[in-house]
């Protein structure tokens, strides 16, 4: 999936996939709720609307997987409350009120700074591929030494205002090749974070073994956000 390509046309309401070997597929986001449909994402129902058959086909021909669908979240349809497995409940002090998900693992923002994927990169094998495309962050800042994101508590970019949700801990999806969509076998750069970025032992309930490279956000204050902007935090 990683090498499916997304475009949104200028009327803000047709995107185009794209992926190696096949040709692109065009559908209208559903405004209409006559398709409703339901996915569950870690035992929670999350409502949609479904996209259609032509993107369905298009994926599972691409996948090559059956049964799968394309499942869009209109901004009128209800929202999935952060922190609400058992495993996150150590969180929730931190997050009231503070955002919500739909389809994210947790969170609806990450941050990540330049210096620590620079310190991460610089301890792994040259020969292979990383780049922060490894690591998806929504906010890509510079300026700061590595790993400070993880230290503040409140953030502001542009207009927006943001809170500590989590520490981002990494899972097997950083160790695909963005080129080529498959996953390394040496299990980098999971193996290398965890040599120097495993959580806290009084944070191990949360996190386990899974080693922790930026920030998870939740929003408290709505605004405008551009590239450029300065990053305050604290």
């Amino acid at each position: 999936m990683v090498k499916i390509s997304i475009e949104v046309q200028e009327d803000g309401e047709t995107m185009i996939l794209n992926a190696p070997g096949m040709d692109p597929v065009k559908f209208k986001v559903p405004l209409a709720e006559k398709r409703a449909i339901i996915c569950r994402i870690w035992g929670e129902e999350i409502p949609g609307i479904d996209c259609g058959d032509e993107v369905a086909t298009w994926l599972q021909k691409y996948i090559s997987a059956q049964g799968l669908r394309l499942q869009y979240h209109p901004n009128t349809a209800s929202v999935r409350p952060l922190c609400q497995r058992d495993v996150y409940s150590p969180l929730r002090p931190f997050n009231q009120n503070n955002g919500n998900s739909i389809y994210h693992d947790f969170s609806p923002y990450n941050m990540l700074s330049e210096e620590s994927i620079q310190d991460v990169t610089k301890r792994l094998d040259k020969n292979e591929n990383f780049s922060v495309k490894n690591f998806r962050p929504n906010f890509l800042i510079s300026g700061c030494s590595p790993h400070d994101e993880n230290l503040w508590t409140h953030y502001k970019i542009g207009s927006a205002e943001f809170n500590f949700a989590k520490h981002c801990h990494r899972c097997m999806l950083t160790t695909i090749d963005m080129d080529t969509g498959i996953m390394r076998k040496n299990e980098e750069p999971l193996k290398t974070l965890r040599t120097f970025r495993l959580c806290k032992p009084e944070e191990k309930e949360i996190y386990g073994t899974s080693p922790i490279l930026g920030v998870d956000l939740g929003i408290t204050k709505t605004g405008s956000v551009s590239v450029g902007d300065v990053v305050y935090a604290c």
